[in-house]
């Protein structure tokens, strides 16, 4: 399928990851349902693989599939009517299925199913019916070993929750319903800050009311002040409190002045862009200005929650939020050092400064003393001599961190020393106070400093200590003085952290080298620099570290050039390629990384005998290139790390790196080999070989690696079996296993004595090895997604054993039985975690020795066949979180630990409601019987619940902070809910809520499901957020007294006639109305002034969306409508940004009523009665319009007037009347129109799925090119083969510059092309002096425009429309240029 969004074949085989993979079958939703979800979901930043089985050749997926399927985090089976009749789909979703995990927690990322029944029964899915178990009977007849699988596949995937199209929700809805859970699937995360913070909460609640987060308006707060005072500290602190307001709408920017400096603000705009999104490659931002408009146009459709931290110029703050208006509800901070950036010309909002003052005295010293004595007891003398240090810091956070940091546990000598500094150099001078830190430290510790500050901040610590090991800067002693004296800090994932003012210092003690002579300063990273000091002759043997980026300039780098530089140890490069010899160039080079090199590489004898550390990645050198001639003498090499080699098909010669001790080999698509020299690598003790598809075996020599304590193999989808020599690794600690057709383990895995990881995950392995007991090290042990049917009571010999994960595994109608939780298990006295959630075969009892896991916290047995839970449960004094969520075989609860702070349980064979009143740790509880929506309009009881209780109990949970009670016709509790002062989301389903009299004031979340009554809802909910009402059996819902409300959802309420929403929900942003069949009228009473977001979709009968508004507010045509005909008034709807009607049957007209200036998008869809469209003209800022499905409209008015319109897609409206006239309209060029079967007047029905510019579109009216679909393909046919003729003459033109760039084809390897001067390898430039040519210079036609005319003909007629599109429009300056 054709689609400029959807990855291509080559583009996987390049090593793209998706985060979701659509499956589905092309003849039955490609034009409808799929079209419009996969849309939705790349509109959200979401990257989509969509596949179409209609154009797949052969009978094994491919390689690119599968990596399409293996990269993909999520999975969308979209089940249609013909779906198992194809053979692709059917093979997908078996991959998929293989794929999923339930929980991958030491190796790799949670992947998750989220099936759709588009227009089928989940019965028909899992085989039920005749549907698809005839489509399999016919499979079977065809390709018999394949339907199995097949069969077990879907019979799977249908227990998975998903979402019935046919009975849940209309498309608009269902399809906004998976990209949240899509988005909800890709979390965010807090920013880490330092626990007891000193002087900062009255800063937070500052800043906090400054924000002022209940206000619908836009806030933008500048938080300025000198470098080091604390402020993002103070910002990560409110960001991390506010970001649960947002969802997944945050983005912390951190370090704007460095980063922009590296990489202007196009990453940064590239990094929003995807925080907001929530999309991890949004897509190349090729220019600032460009991000700054893509940016906007988001910007002002979403409420976010964005971080500015450390601005240094006004344009940034322009440039990352855009110039377009901010979405009300939005919150923006800033830090600077400087107040003058808050203060920009032309942008649209105010931003609220507030300063950042220094920490008075009593903090100062609060915070120096913890830093400078610790836990310890200072004497009196020693205090006195802090409150003079602190004197002179100026109450500076961070100078007082280092400075107390560097006298922690010093003499008294030193101390005063460090005072007489300190009042020698002013309180505003704050990197020469930190400098006193600095100039204590040694020789090589300052070494170790400059290089964290230059090239490392936030880098892995693993790389640089193998260097600074070898160049004998002692690094283990040496970073724990800069960690002990608050220099550096080491983060939880093992990388460097260091305030930006320690590394400003860094880089201006290392610039302040460069002042007398650039060739002596010792190290280089801003690639101006290192080109300038490329080309200069002076001796550069001071500088030893520099890092080159040439990703967008290509360069060459010579022989005579490298060897100036004598010192060099550290180099980093990234599009560079070298040429010359370079036999005495690298001879104390410690760590070289290339990145992304050109595939050309002349240069010879590029060897060193130092390099400790190799990194090459994204390359295509084949095996017998050249460049591996850099192991040839690496004896000292200790880490290499081939990442994306694409050329290579064997390992290159390593048996000269015996040193050797961590080996990656990822990505290498084509490696088929492995060498045996492997095995003589006695020194490696991390192995990691990862994604090489094409690689089936290991070498037995493997066995060899005498010292290997970490072996990761993942993903390497052709191996089918290990070697037994795995048994030969004696320190081996670490084994993951994963994503390969490995059947069984090799006994000899027993033999691996200090084994405490096993991780072996999708893989069809039945059973483990019997010996596996003798693992008595053993503290994790995952069996995930595996065919491992049941424990044996030898796994009760793992003593060691912390967690065990069996989730994941067949159900019982594909195996033919079930096995139960072996006794033995209660031998494991260590054991902390266990998961068996989806472990559909697992049933019986949990057995009673469980009470004796006394370290026990976490039992998951979710969707298991498990009945019974022991009475010993309650003796467990650790256990923290008890799942029982749909083990509907469960009858009866007995008494469980106090200790609990979470509880599911649902059971349709439940008999009686437990009583937990001794759970008052509890912080989330769920307690159902099963009952459920079984045909999105009806509730049944599927449970055997017998007795009810009014919950007396509930009121003791006092720490409840989530609770969902789904009890059919239980009553719900009449006073108890409301003593939960910290209950924040409450769901009550299928309950009687006649006796609920008041519910507590903290809920910010309700969701009511199956209810009869809401005459307390808005009693005492001032907070309340978020409200929910779906099944109602009431005919009436009047809503007011909620103040705070912002989201309303109102959704198969089968009886339900009449809403009234009064305008005293002032805060109302989103009302959603679903699925409410006869619901006839809506009415708003009064102005709502916050609502923003209006959609209405699948109510059939309704009539009438009335508004009353004040008498002085009145106008006669404001007032004007009958029924089927629905008035949108700007008086009482004046902020509505998007308004949605999907499926109202009986409408037969909409007007819009006088000037609605906020109205950005508007849906009309499914209405099949619709007939008129009329007042589109007053929808002054509309950006999106789609019209779809409404066979009976006829009159669409004012589509012409929409002056800034970006998207218009009209389809399947066969009555509709032409509405664009192309001589008068206003649509502007750029607008991306669609349209497809739109009546006889319609002259444009484009070729595939893709919008085009509305500039092409009304060029193809005027020149009589667009008409039938086949003129139109006949069209684009012609206009596809210009373009290809232009790409051909482009191409051999790019090969003749190409051919400047080749080395002399001479006979002798080893002679050297006469190099270029350097100052001709810049940018814009090859070798030879030729000018670059870009493929934007050489193609300059983009795939939206039409080619230019050829023939004089041609360009005459083109010419004349010109001019008359110049007179029609007044545009009388470009009719000038046109008659030129």
């Amino acid at each position: 399928m054709a689609n400029p969004e959807a990855r291509t074949s080559s583009d996987v085989a390049a090593g793209g990851e998706y985060q979701v993979f659509l499956s589905f079958r092309g003849s039955d939703t490609r034009h409808g349902f799929t079209d419009c979800l996969y849309h939705a979901l790349v509109g959200a930043g979401i990257h989509v693989f969509r596949d179409d089985d209609e154009l797949r050749v052969g009978e094994v997926i491919g390689g690119e599939l599968l990596r399409a399927i293996d990269d993909s985090i999520l999975y969308i089976p979209i089940f249609s009517q013909s779906y198992a009749t194809s053979k692709w789909c059917l093979r997908e979703l078996a991959r998929i299925v293989e794929n999923t995990d339930a929980s991958s927690r030491s190796e790799g990322i949670k992947k998750k199913i989220l099936p759709i029944f588009l227009d089928v029964e989940p019965d028909d899915v899992k085989l039920k019916t005749s549907l698809y178990r005839g489509a399999l009977l016919e499979h079977e007849k065809k390709v018999p070993d394949e339907v199995e699988a097949w069969r077990k596949a879907l019979v799977q995937v249908d227990e998975i929750k998903g979402w019935n199209l046919g009975k849940d929700e209309g498309h608009g809805h269902l399809i906004k319903l998976v990209v949240e859970e899509v988005l909800d699937n890709l979390k965010i995360k807090h920013k880490p800050v330092t626990e007891q913070l000193v002087g900062l909460p009255e800063k937070v609640e500052d800043v906090m009311k400054l924000l002022d987060i209940n206000s619908g308006d836009v806030r933008l707060i500048g938080i300025h002040g000198m470098g080091g005072v604390g402020k993002t500290t103070l910002t990560k602190v409110i960001f991390n409190q506010l970001s649960s307001h947002y969802g997944k709408r945050c983005s912390f920017l951190e370090d704007i002045r460095e980063e922009s400096r590296k990489d202007s603000l196009v990453k940064l705009q590239e990094k929003l862009l995807s925080d907001i999104t929530n999309y991890k490659a949004i897509g190349r931002i090729p220019e600032a200005n460009y991000g700054m408009r893509r940016t906007g146009e988001i910007l002002c459709n979403k409420r976010v929650l964005i971080v500015l931290d450390d601005v240094d110029k006004g344009e940034q703050i322009e440039k990352l939020l855009g110039k377009y208006s901010l979405h009300p509800g939005t919150r923006i901070i800033v830090t600077t050092r400087n107040t003058g950036v808050l203060q920009i010309k032309g942008f649209k909002h105010a931003v609220l400064p507030y300063q950042m003052e220094e920490l008075n005295f009593n903090h100062a010293l609060q915070l120096f003393e913890r830093h400078a004595f610790g836990g310890d007891s200072p004497s009196h003398d020693h205090r006195i001599l802090a409150r003079e240090i602190v004197s002179t810091t100026g109450g500076l956070p961070l100078a007082l961190e280092v400075i107390g940091s560097l006298l922690y546990r010093k003499p008294r000598a030193i101390w005063i020393e460090t005072l007489k500094k300190s009042r020698e150099i002013p309180e505003n001078e704050v990197q020469r106070k930190l400098k006193i830190s600095y100039d204590e430290l040694a020789d090589y510790q300052q070494q170790i400093f400059l290089d964290i500050a230059c090239f490392f901040v936030n880098e892995d610590t693993t790389n640089a200590i193998y260097m600074w090991t070898d160049c004998r800067f002692f690094p283990e002693g040496g970073i724990d003085v800069l960690v002990s004296m608050s220099l550096i800090k080491i983060l939880d994932n093992s990388r460097f952290w260091m305030h930006d003012q320690l590394r400003d210092l860094g880089r201006e003690i290392v610039h302040k080298e460069i002042l007398t002579d650039p060739g002596k300063c010792s190290r280089l990273w801003i690639s101006e620099e290192i080109l300038e000091i490329l080309t200069t002759k002076e001796n550069k043997k001071k500088v030893q570290a520099f890092d080159l980026d040439g990703k967008n300039t290509p360069i060459l780098i010579t022989d005579k050039q490298l060897e100036s530089f004598r010192s060099l140890r550290f180099l980093k490069l990234c599009g560079i390629t070298f040429i010359g010899d370079f036999s005495d160039c690298l001879s104390k080079i410690r760590w070289f990384s290339w990145h992304s090199p050109p595939q050309k590489f002349w240069a010879v004898n590029m060897h060193s005998r130092n390099i400790v550390v190799l990194e090459l990645s994204d390359n295509h050198f084949t095996d017998d290139s050249k460049v591996w001639s850099l192991m040839k003498m690496a004896t000292k090499l200790k880490v290499l790390a081939l990442s994306k080699c694409f050329g290579i098909t064997r390992t290159p010669d390593i048996s000269k790196c015996l040193m050797l001790e961590r080996l990656t080999l990822e990505r290498c698509d084509n490696l088929t080999e492995i060498g045996c020299s492997i095995g003589r690598l006695k020194c490696l003790i991390d192995l990691n070989i990862n994604g090489c598809s094409r690689l089936k075996e290991l070498p037995k020599e493997i066995g060899g690696l005498e010292k290997l304590k970490r072996f990761s193999l993942t993903d390497c989808y052709r191996v089918s079996k290990l070697p037994d020599s795995i048994g030969e690794l004696a320190s081996l600690t670490e084994l993951y296993l994963s994503n390969m057709r490995v059947t069984s383990l090799p006994d000899s895995i027993c033999r691996l004595k200090c084994l405490s990881t096993l991780n072996v995950s999708r893989m069809p392995i039945t059973k483990l090895p019997d010996s596996i007991a003798v693992l008595v090290k053993l503290e994790s042990l995952s069996l995930i997604s595996t065919e491992i049917r049941e424990l044996t009571m030898s796994i009760g010999k793992l003593k060691s054993l912390r967690v065990l994960d069996f989730s994941c595994k067949m159900i019982p109608i594909l195996t033919g039985k079930g096995w139960n939780l072996p006794g033995a298990i209660g031998i494991l006295e260590n054991l902390e975690e266990i998961h068996a959630e989806r472990c559909e075969e697992l049933e019986g009892e949990i057995p009673s020795e469980v009470g004796n896991l006394l370290l026990l916290r976490i039992l998951n047995l979710s969707d298991t066949r498990i009945d019974t839970v022991p009475s010993t449960i309650s003796m467990l004094p650790r256990l923290q979180k008890l799942d029982l969520s749909r083990c509907h075989e469960i009858k009866e609860l007995p008494k469980l630990p106090a200790s609990l702070i979470c509880l599911r349980v649902e059971s349709r064979s439940l008999m009686s409601i437990p009583n937990l009143s001794n759970l008052t740790n509890l912080e989330e509880l769920l307690l159902s019987d099963g009952s459920r929506l079984s045909d999105g309009f009806t509730y049944t009881n599927g449970s055997d619940l017998m007795q009810t209780s009014d919950l007396p109990w509930i009121g003791r949970l006092s720490k409840l902070n989530k609770l969902e009670l789904r009890l059919w016709n239980n009553p719900a509790p009449s006073t108890e809910l409301s003593s939960l002062s910290l209950l924040e989301e409450l769901t009550l389903s299928s309950l009687d809520l006649q006796p609920l009299e008041q519910l507590p004031s903290s809920l910010l979340e309700l969701r009511l499901n199956n209810f009869n009554s809401i005459r307390s809802l808005s009693s005492n909910l001032r907070n309340l957020l978020i409200l929910v009402l779906c099944g109602s059996r009431v005919k009436e819902i009047q809503l007011h007294g909620l103040p705070q409300l912002r989201n309303l959802t109102v959704e198969c309420c089968e009886l339900l006639e009449r809403l009234f929403i009064l305008s005293s929900l002032k805060s109302l942003i989103e009302i959603r109305v679903c699925k409410c069949s006869e619901l006839v009228d809506i009415q708003f009473h009064g102005v709502m002034e916050s609502l923003q977001y209006l959609s209405i979709e699948d109510c059939e009968s309704m009539k009438r969306l009335h508004a009353e508004v004040p008498k002085e507010l009145e106008s006669s045509s404001e007032l004007a409508f009958c029924e089927e005909r629905v008035s949108i008034l700007s008086t009482a709807l004046k902020k509505l940004k998007e308004c949605r009607l999907v499926s109202c049957g009986k409408l037969l007209e909409i007007q819009v009523v006088s000037m609605l200036e906020s109205l950005e998008f508007f849906l009309l869809y499914h209405c099949h009665a619709m007939e008129r469209l009329g007042g589109l003209a007053n929808i002054k800022n509309l950006r999106q319009l789609a019209i779809g499905m409404c066979s009976q409209l006829r009159v669409v008015e004012g589509l012409d007037k929409l002056e800034i319109l970006d998207e218009l897609n009209i389809f399947g409206c066969y009555s509709l009347e032409r509405p664009i006239d192309v001589w008068t309209t206003k649509i502007p060029n750029e607008c991306q129109v669609y349209f497809t079967n739109c009546g006889e007047l319609l002259d444009f029905d484009p070729v595939g799925d893709n919008s085009v510019p509305f500039e092409r579109y009304r060029g193809m009216i005027l020149q009589g090119t667009a008409g039938t679909p086949s003129e139109t393909k006949n069209s684009q046919l012609e206009t596809e083969k210009e373009e290809a003729k232009m790409k051909e003459d482009a191409k051999e033109h790019e090969n003749e510059v190409q051919t400047q760039f080749q080395p002399s084809t001479s006979s002798q390897d080893h002679e050297i092309i006469e190099e270029p001067p350097i100052d001709h390898v810049k940018e814009g430039t090859l070798p030879g002096g030729t000018n670059q040519t870009t493929k934007q210079d050489l193609n300059p036609i983009s795939l939206g425009e039409l080619a230019p005319p050829r023939t004089f003909s041609d360009r005459f007629k083109t010419c004349l429309v010109s001019i008359l599109e110049c007179i029609c429009n007044r545009d009388f300056p470009s009719f000038k240029g046109e008659i030129l």
